[in-house]
C-alpha cells in the first residue's frame, strides 16, 4: 500500500499546531493568580519551584542581571517525545512574572541522566521530531515578530546540534533554542549527565522591577 501523503502531512500539521498553541510570546507576563487561573485551563500541574539569575538582557553576556524566583508547571502532551514544562519567574513574588520560559527538556525541575540512560538512548533516536518542532516554533515566530536579530547560533556537528534565535520587541525580548545531543557519551567519575536533548522558548520582559 502507497503511503498517503497528504494525510500523514496534515497530521504533521496538527501535531506542530499542538504545540505551538501551548506557547503564547504575546502574552501579558502574568501575576501568580493569574498563573493559576492560566495553568488550570491548560491542565498544567505545579512541579516545584526555581531560582535562577538570568540576564536582564540575553543578548549581553556580562550585563545587568535579575535574580529570580518562581514556580514550574507541568503541561503534559502527548505528540512529543518530552512534555512542556513552563516556568513563571518573578524578580519580587508580589508582582507580574518578568520572565517565562517554555521548556520541552529533563531538567524540569530536577533529572538524573544515569538513573534515566534508557530515555537518553530513546531521545537520541527523536533528532527530526526536535528539529520538526523547533523550525515549526521558528516559522510561528517569524510570522508573529518578523525575522530574528542577526546573532543566531548554528552549531551542526557530529556530536552535537546547536541552534539559537532571538527577537527584541518593544517590551520583551524573544530567545528560541534548540540543543540535541547527537553522540551519548559516559564520562568517568561524571556519567551521564552532560548530554542535553532540549527545545527552549525564552520570553523576558524589559521592565525593571
Amino acid at each position: 500500500m502507497k503511503p498517503n501523503f497528504p494525510f500523514i502531512f496534515l497530521i504533521i500539521i496538527l501535531f506542530n499546531l499542538d504545540l505551538n498553541a501551548q506557547v503564547n510570546t504575546e502574552m501579558k507576563f502574568p501575576n501568580v493568580k493569574e498563573i493559576k487561573t492560566l495553568e488550570a485551563s491548560m491542565k498544567g500541574v505545579l512541579e516545584g519551584s526555581a531560582e535562577l539569575i538570568l540576564n536582564f538582557n540575553p543578548l549581553e553576556k556580562d550585563g545587568k542581571s535579575r535574580k529570580t524566583k518562581g514556580e514550574i508547571y507541568k503541561r503534559p502532551t502527548s505528540s512529543f517525545p518530552l512534555d512542556l514544562h513552563v516556568w513563571y519567574l518573578f524578580d519580587q513574588k508580589a508582582k507580574p512574572a518578568s520572565v517565562i520560559i517554555y521548556n520541552w527538556g529533563l531538567y524540569n525541575p530536577s533529572f538524573n541522566a544515569n538513573e534515566n540512560v534508557e530515555l537518553l538512548r530513546e531521545l537520541n533516536k527523536k533528532e527530526v521530531e526536535f528539529v520538526a518542532h523547533f523550525n515549526s516554533l521558528y516559522q510561528d515566530f517569524v510570522q508573529k515578530h518578523g525575522d530574528p536579530l542577526p546573532t543566531d547560533t548554528d552549531i551542526d556537528e557530529p556530536h552535537i546540534l546547536l541552534k539559537s534565535c532571538f527577537w527584541e520587541k518593544e517590551d520583551r525580548f524573544i530567545k528560541l533554542k534548540l540543543e540535541f545531543t547527537r553522540k551519548l557519551n559516559d564520562f568517568p567519575g561524571i556519567g551521564y549527565q552532560t548530554n542535553n536533548f532540549k527545545i527552549e522558548v525564552v520570553v523576558s520582559s524589559k521592565a525593571e522591577i
